[in-house]
Formats: C-alpha cells, sequence, structure tokens
C-alpha cells in the first residue's frame, strides 16, 4: 500500500511530465487554436504542480530550492541573452 508521501511524489512527478508534454506539442502545433488548447493545458497543470508544492511543502514532503540571490539571477539573464543575441545573428536564421 503506498504512502500519503509516496502518492505525492507520484502525482508530482506526473503533472512535471504532462507539462513537458504539452510544452513540447504546443512548440510542435502547426494549427495556433491546437497550440493555444495546449498552452491552456499547460497552464493549468502548472497551477497544480504550484498547488502540490505548497501541500508537500506544509507536510514536509518536499523541499524547494533556495531562492537565488540577486547576483546569480542576474548572472543567468546575462548569459541567456548573449545566447539569444548570438542565436538571432546567427546566419542560420537569415534563411529562414
Amino acid at each position: 500500500m503506498l504512502t500519503d508521501r509516496e502518492m505525492f511524489i507520484d502525482a508530482l512527478c506526473g503533472v512535471k511530465h504532462e507539462i513537458t508534454d504539452l510544452t513540447k506539442a504546443a512548440m510542435e502545433a502547426s494549427n495556433d487554436q491546437i497550440r493555444q488548447s495546449f498552452i491552456q493545458h499547460r497552464n493549468k497543470a502548472e497551477q497544480t504542480q504550484m498547488e502540490l508544492v505548497a501541500i508537500g511543502v506544509s507536510k514536509g514532503w518536499y523541499v524547494p530550492a533556495p531562492p537565488a540571490d540577486d547576483g546569480e539571477v542576474n548572472a543567468i539573464k546575462g548569459h541567456y541573452n548573449d545566447v539569444l543575441q548570438q542565436v538571432e545573428g546567427s546566419p542560420l536564421l537569415t534563411h529562414v
């Protein structure tokens, strides 16, 4: 018999996989209405994940990572902005 904690972990893992699958489906959808439908379902799944995390934290079953400090956040933002600029300037995108 599964414990409440095991059922929580199973539900959290399931919703995380659902979010990943819906994100991939939205990226691949060629029809705008279908894409928006996937995005709406993903948003609902993200809300469910946040609710599950809150339950897990309150029960002591889930310990989220501590918040990043401003220096770490700015470093990551800078890195991704640099990557984005490199991608936008890529000759591969000029032929699309």
